[in-house]
């Protein structure tokens, strides 16, 4: 019987993490690569040794949010690849981005399941939390990085849109099947705190942040500061939540 041995090699990648967070949602466009962004600067800027993985294989965009030229910025090869580091930050940032450039990559099913698995064993991280953001829905990219890492932490993003939330039940369905505890609940582009409240009660979920539609978000697109300072006020809930459980 053949054994893949990056799986060992990913078993002793993951080990250094406390905490994995990926960043899930069943339905696309909910805001889950803006939130893993500025989630993933407010705790380094906090003095968190934080690791942002973009662990969509096809069409990555985190590397534009924090304004990372992947044409001219690469990671090192080191016993590995190390990731890139942001600025004088404790953020380190990876993603398939880096050797396929801006162009979309037609992968399907096994050589999708192959990408994952060479990022996740040659990536050698010096970080204590990693955040992942996941391509939308519960392809490739999710049931693996549910399956490898150890005890992930999901937050799970949603709308207050009815088909939003009626796939976040299904997909609840699927963590709980796998043994998979979510953190909590990010419901975004939300014009009242109380339906907020009210979705995460629905959905039985703690609820860590709620954000309203922000008109000036493209304006922060490519400046991860202006990114982090728009969005912090709105997640201390979850940023709180998430330093309780890598500082103890």
């Amino acid at each position: 019987m053949f054994i893949d041995p990056r799986l060992y090699a990913i078993k002793r990648r993951l080990a250094v993490f406390r905490l994995i967070v990926p960043i899930v949602s069943p339905k696309g466009g909910v805001g889950k690569s803006v939130i893993a962004a500025a989630l993933s600067l407010s705790l380094a800027l906090k003095g968190v040794r934080v690791g942002l993985l973009d662990l969509d294989i096809t069409n990555p965009c985190s590397h534009l949010l924090l304004g990372i030229d992947v044409e001219t910025t690469k990671p090192i090869e080191d016993r590995g690849i190390r990731p890139v580091k942001l600025g004088s930050t404790e953020l380190e940032f990876m993603s398939i981005a880096f050797y396929s450039g801006n162009k979309t990559l037609p992968l399907r099913g096994t050589d999708i399941d192959n990408a994952i698995k060479e990022v996740l064993s040659i990536t050698q991280w010096s970080a204590s939390l990693l955040i992942i953001d996941t391509p939308p829905g519960f392809s490739d990219e999710v049931l693996d990085i549910i399956s490898l890492a150890p005890n992930p932490r999901p937050i799970i993003v949603t709308t207050p849109s009815v088909l939003s939330i009626e796939t976040v039940k299904r997909s609840l369905e699927v963590l709980s099947n796998e043994g998979v505890k979510p953190l909590g609940l990010i419901v975004n582009l939300s014009h009242s705190v109380d339906l907020c409240l009210q979705i995460s009660q629905v959905l039985s979920l703690e609820l860590l942040a709620c954000i309203p539609w922000l008109t000036n978000l493209e304006k922060a697109v490519g400046k991860p500061l202006a990114l982090k300072d728009l969005l912090e006020p709105y997640m201390t809930k979850a940023i709180e939540t998430i330093l309780r459980i890598v500082e103890r």
